[in-house]
């Protein structure tokens, strides 16, 4: 993973020395912690912190045999939501950071793709083709209420950094501050079906000149 200024005022800085894969999930909202996917050889994709506050300490977060991936971190920076497989088929869970804390299952029927909102309270997640909402609460610890089926929608899934079959680390849409606006891709040729096969019979090959 490599960093770099928006506005190109300075170079661009390598992050991290693995050869792995790796795709950045979120910044802390103080700017000194980033949550990324690592996808690992014995374990497959699993979440990391890089602590750049702590001379780039790497901080295992959700490692285990089951796949884990699309980090988010909270408005507060205390708690993390990130999608795994270890019920047996992905869901989303919060975490809090840093160190060892509770742990909340938010979705119930399935969910990948978990994205907090910056100012309503919200935090979305998406089923397939659901986009689902729990309302949320920091307060001594966190509040979730049980998700709500918010719109249907067919958009393209997302894997890591570019598109893919959707999973634990997918993550490939945006939402505004107020919850109100999403920015979706639509791909129209992930719709298409083939409807006829043509088969050429009895054809030889071209004498060579």
């Amino acid at each position: 993973m490599w960093s770099m200024p928006a506005d190109r005022s300075g170079a661009e800085e390598r992050l991290t020395t693995s050869a792995a894969s790796e795709s950045a999930g979120s910044w802390s909202p103080d700017g000194k912690a980033l949550a990324f996917t690592q996808v690992n050889a014995d374990t497959g994709p699993d979440v990391y912190v890089l602590r750049v506050d702590e001379g780039r300490t790497l901080v295992p977060f959700a490692n285990s045999k089951f796949a884990e991936g699309s980090p988010k971190f909270s408005p507060d920076g205390k708690w993390i939501a990130y999608s795994s497989t270890e019920s047996g088929r992905a869901e989303v869970y919060a975490q809090s950071w840093p160190g060892a804390g509770p742990k909340i299952q938010i979705s119930t029927e399935g969910g990948t793709d978990p994205l907090w909102s910056t100012d309503s309270g919200e935090l979305f997640y998406r089923d397939g083709d659901k986009m689902m909402v729990s309302k949320v609460a920091f307060e001594t610890k966190l509040i979730v209420s049980k998700p709500v089926l918010l719109w249907t929608g067919h958009y393209s899934a997302g894997m890591s950094s570019s598109c893919g079959v959707p999973g634990p680390t997918s993550a490939n849409y945006d939402v505004t501050a107020d919850g109100q606006r999403f920015l979706m891709i639509r791909d129209k040729d992930q719709d298409l079906v083939g409807r006829q096969l043509n088969v050429v019979v009895n054809w030889t090959p071209q004498p060579s000149r």
